[in-house]
């Protein structure tokens, strides 16, 4: 049987995994990162019941609490290496790093990176004042959580996978929308972050704001005076790209797609030594696929019931402590009595929907990975992707767009409003429709994200039925409606609030103490 020709873009993908990991490689002789085993427990056990209360993907954790780390200590105003130290260690107790395996030079590699930002944000007020200079703070602490991330656990080759998807496609995509082609080239680039990595908007903004301030990544004082001075500029263009109004037909279409290159990359990341024999050769890059299709459909299985079991962590926890802070003093002090009724069925109704939504998820068979082997030959052989990029991404007109959307608030009303009438036929109160209704929202949410995971695996075209078609027009009012109280509910969150600002701080700085005891208990035993 003829070999297939490889291509250079799939070469430099399989020397990226061939390289070794070199992220907690020390120096000669240099010592390791680590901290009280108590202290550790402490402050794990702290992270978990805070990231409940908040849901967010399990990849993003890590980068989110860099974040949340930093905007807390810099309220301080504290020195750079100070920060740089009290941040790795406080990544390492929360297990977000492992113990005594992050080399000491880290905390100067990620006080280099702080110099660079805490200059910058100083020289902010010389070009910026008020509420702008305040948001443009925000969005670089959210773009500097990213660099400080990538320093400590490198994305080579991450990337390296999200640039042989980009190369390997970028020319077989015909768009409706007539656009400049570098714009086209960065749309596109944007839209495999998003839907093969899983990107949020901070590392999409980090992205683009290395390339709009090439040099950025090894800047000295001028060059970080350069782009202080011309951070409006960088701000706007990397947000207009950002909220391109192609962006999201992009995502949605490359992400019927990733399942090819997560299966090339299982591959390859599983003997990236003789991956080349094994992606020429037909015969074993057939019986090669297939495994890694069915371990890639056993590790679905567990991701999704790791999402679920968070995303009913969340609603439970939060049903919970608003049913005890809001729904029982309400029926308290306005009704004059408690309606266990409805107090029970808002605590256990939507956890257990989600369980139900979770449980009838189903991983693809037998057709759809003889499509993803197909898939993948077509792309591997001559890197040829024009078998599976049939599709023109079209932009809706306007007429049409206001008349769905017209349509989608007829539904919208309909919807909600059926749900008020049942709720109040069996006696809820008006508090208890509104907690309802906003858990359903999010539990609807929840359902779908988990249920979109699954489908990322799925290559058979599935058929609409007309019952189906009228769920989805009657429940995505309720899906949607539960997205945008997911996006704003972080900036709005009370326990969030309570955990970050109140309790944080003093329980970190507990935490540090006892840490700081452990450390001196274990000198003095050694002077012994």
């Amino acid at each position: 049987m003829e070999k297939l020709e490889f291509s250079t873009h799939i070469q430099k993908l399989i020397h990226a995994y061939r390289q070794k990991d070199a992220d907690f490689v020390a120096y000669h002789g240099e010592p390791r990162i680590q901290v009280s085993r108590m202290a550790s427990r402490m402050a794990f056990v702290y992270e978990k019941m805070r990231n409940a209360l908040e849901y967010q993907e399990s990849h993003l954790i890590r980068k989110n609490a860099i974040e949340r780390i930093m905007k807390r200590q810099l309220v301080n105003r504290v020195k750079p290496s100070d920060l740089a130290q009290d941040l790795l260690y406080e990544l390492i107790r929360g297990r977000y790093l492992p113990d005594n395996e992050v080399p000491e030079h880290k905390i100067a590699d990620v006080s280099v990176i702080l110099n660079k930002y805490f200059y910058l944000f100083n020289r902010l007020s010389l070009y910026l004042k008020g509420g702008e200079k305040r948001k443009t703070y925000k969005w670089l602490l959210g773009i500097a959580a990213v660099e400080i991330d990538q320093s400590l656990i490198s994305p080579t080759k991450t990337q390296a996978l999200a640039e042989y998807m980009y190369n390997t496609i970028r020319t077989n995509v015909m768009l409706d929308q007539k656009i400049p082609e570098l714009e086209k080239n960065i749309q596109i680039y944007l839209a495999v972050q998003r839907a093969l990595l899983r990107s949020d908007q901070n590392i999409l903004r980090y992205h683009l704001f290395r390339y709009y301030n090439q040099g950025w990544y090894q800047a000295d004082q001028h060059f970080v005076e350069k782009t202080a001075q011309n951070i409006t500029s960088f701000k706007d263009k990397i947000e207009y790209q950002i909220n391109h109004s192609i962006g999201d037909s992009l995502f949605r279409y490359f992400k019927k797609y990733t399942i090819f290159f997560h299966v090339i990359k299982d591959v390859v990341e599983e003997d990236p030594e003789v991956a080349e024999d094994l992606l020429i050769d037909p015969e074993n890059l057939e019986m090669n696929l297939k495994k890694a299709c069915y371990e890639r459909y056993n590790q679905a299985k567990l991701k999704l019931r790791r999402s679920a079991v968070r995303a009913i962590i969340y609603i439970f926890l939060t049903k919970m402590i608003l049913a005890v802070l809001l729904e029982v003093p309400y029926g308290t002090w306005i009704n004059s009595e408690i309606d266990y009724t409805a107090l029970g069925v808002n605590v256990v109704f939507h956890p257990f929907l989600l369980f139900l939504i979770a449980l009838t998820v189903r991983i693809p068979a037998e057709k759809n990975t003889e499509l993803v082997i197909k898939g993948v030959k077509s792309i591997l052989l001559n890197n040829d992707a024009r078998e599976i990029l049939i599709q023109r991404v079209v932009k809706r007109r306007n007429v049409l767009t206001a008349a769905f959307n017209f349509i989608y608030f007829i539904t919208f009303i309909i919807s909600f409003g059926a749900l008020i009438y049942i709720l109040n036929y069996f006696g809820f109160n008006a508090l208890s429709i509104f907690l309802f209704l906003l858990f359903l929202t999010l539990v609807s949410f929840f359902g779908i994200k988990i249920r979109e995971e699954s489908k990322e695996f799925i290559v058979v075209a599935r058929r609409d039925s007309t019952l189906g078609f009228l769920i989805d027009l009657f429940a995505m009012p309720i899906v949607r409606a539960g997205r945008w109280i997911s996006l704003k509910s972080p900036k709005i969150n009370f326990f969030i609030f309570i955990f970050d600002f109140i309790i944080e701080a003093p329980f970190k700085t507990i935490v540090n103490i006892f840490d700081e005891l452990t450390k001196y208990i274990r000198e003095k035993k050694e002077e012994l």
